[in-house]
């Protein structure tokens, strides 16, 4: 039988069980569309849209999503790993979103008000990236890089930064009942309201 060719990304409005390899459109228009259990490698889509679209079952490996526009986007159980994200505004999403990100490229992105509980923001670059209002209750942000980061109005709850790093937030802004610092994160917080910490020498 003849090997199966893969749709047009453009064209079509429903894609099932679909590989995209090393596809090449700027600033694609892809809203209104939907994939399920679909994966999508070293995809270059910087600039595209997916306004009411939805995914599900997906996974972006090695893409570059540079400012996409997710406005309304549904995802449900939707990995990205290592893919570049940066400058996205996430805050139009689809509500309950179901996502995590590993190794991703998550500098000055934005996150207001939404539900992200556990979600993974694994070993990812999050330098000067916001979120506001939102729920983070038990996510993981560990090896996650996060100078300049803005954290405020958040629920923190038993929220994992043990291992993050350059980051630093207003306790007093955010809900932090067993939230999750290591060392470096802790001495700073303490030192941001004031306090010395005995034997402790900064790096």
């Amino acid at each position: 039988m003849p090997a199966r060719s893969t749709p047009s990304l453009e064209s079509g409005d429903f894609f099932a069980d679909v590989t995209f390899s090393d596809l090449s459109i700027e600033s694609a228009d892809l809203s209104g569309k939907e994939f399920e259990r679909c994966t999508f490698r070293r995809c270059k889509l910087p600039e595209s849209r997916w306004v009411r679209s939805r995914l599900e079952d997906c996974v972006f490996e090695g893409c570059d999503l540079l400012r996409m526009v997710p406005e309304k986007l549904a995802l449900r159980s939707v990995t990205f790993k290592d893919t570049r994200l940066m400058g996205v505004d996430w805050s139009g999403l689809g509500t309950m979103p179901d996502v995590q990100f590993e190794q991703c490229d998550l500098r000055y992105s934005s996150f207001l008000k939404l539900n992200l509980r556990k979600t993974r923001f694994v070993g990812c670059s999050a330098r000067e990236a916001n979120f506001i209002d939102v729920d983070l209750a038990e996510s993981d942000f560990t090896g996650t890089d996060m100078p300049g980061c803005t954290m405020q109005g958040c629920v923190l709850t038993k929220t994992n930064f043990a291992r993050s790093t350059n980051f630093i937030f207003d306790p007093k802004a955010n809900q932090v009942k067993g939230t999750r610092v290591g060392v470096e994160t802790a001495v700073a917080l303490a030192q941001a309201l004031g306090m010395v910490v005995d034997g402790y020498q900064t790096p």
